[in-house]
């Protein structure tokens, strides 16, 4: 195992997806996805990736809402920066749902 693999092994894949609620302009839209991968890079994310699948019809009404921006954020950190992240989610009013989960990969030996 070379050293490039040894220093990934600290660091695990994430991905997080989230809803954002409707009602956001674009500047709000953008400020805010800006700053949660700004808050990643800051708490020594790697390889942050945001993408927006743009407006979803939920299956059901969350906080009053029937549709959301549905947004895709995949990264590589240590487990202390999604608690982090997920902390920032949790008390942000304008996530209206989010789920983080690791990615597996195998690696040749």
């Amino acid at each position: 195992m070379n050293i490039k693999q040894q220093q990934r092994r600290k660091f695990n894949d994430y991905e997080t997806v989230y809803l954002i609620k409707p009602d956001l302009n674009e500047i709000q839209f953008l400020n805010l996805v800006q700053y949660l991968q700004q808050l990643l890079i800051n708490n020594k994310a790697q390889n942050v990736v945001s993408k927006s699948k743009g407006k979803i019809k939920l299956s059901y009404t969350i906080n009053n809402y029937n549709e959301a921006t549905f947004i895709e954020t995949s990264f590589i950190a240590n487990g202390k920066v999604i608690e982090v992240f997920e902390k920032y989610l949790k008390e942000n009013e304008n996530i209206l749902r989010y789920i983080s989960f690791k990615k597996k990969f195998f690696y040749k030996e």
